[in-house]
């Protein structure tokens, strides 16, 4: 246990070593895409994994201990028997510089707005869930480490969702484009 001064300012540190490593991500893109485009790929899949293993896993595998396998069989399935079908996606996404899967579905029906629209919301909603279990995960564990409790759980839900909404507006949502890589 951690007194909550002592927590903080390791969790803010925390935070400004992924803010840095971000910054260098984005500032030496062009060298480090070149190196390390599949470690950082495979980073992602990790971050995928990662909140499934931590709360979604041991409950479902509780229940039934087959349940929690598509978790993982599914993208592992996906990027080895379905590479061609991603790659035929990629190669359209580029040539009609599509940047979402709304932008996808609604050029190949005919440039539908209100499809695109339907899709985000699809999207949006298909995606809580997980966004939730990863804020879970981490007020779950910056509770298990504090020494005394001071914050509600909901107040720091909404501090750690205001710094994940900035970083991600800082380093992922400048500029849109179809070509643009985030290696940081």
């Amino acid at each position: 246990m951690f007194p909550n001064w002592q927590l903080a300012g390791l969790s803010f540190a925390y935070i400004g070593l992924l803010f840095f490593i971000a910054y260098v991500g984005d500032k030496y893109r062009h060298k480090l895409l070149r190196k390390s485009q599949a470690i950082i790929y495979a980073l992602t899949l990790g971050v995928y994994c990662t909140s499934w293993s931590f709360l979604g896993t041991p409950g479902q595998a509780s229940n039934n201990f087959i349940s929690h396998l598509p978790i993982y069989l599914g993208p592992i399935l996906l990027f080895i028997f379905a590479w061609p079908f991603i790659q035929r996606i990629i190669r359209v996404s580029l040539k009609l510089n599509l940047t979402s899967i709304a932008d996808l579905l609604a050029a190949r029906f005919g440039k539908s707005h209100n499809l695109a629209i339907l899709v985000t919301i699809v999207a949006l909603i298909g995606t809580m869930p997980y966004i939730a279990l990863q804020l879970k995960a981490i007020v779950y564990t910056f509770q298990q480490l504090q020494a005394e409790q001071s914050l509600a759980n909901w107040h720091f839900g909404l501090v750690v969702s205001l710094v994940l909404a900035g970083f991600t507006i800082v380093f992922g949502v400048r500029n849109i484009d179809v070509t643009e890589r985030h290696p940081g």
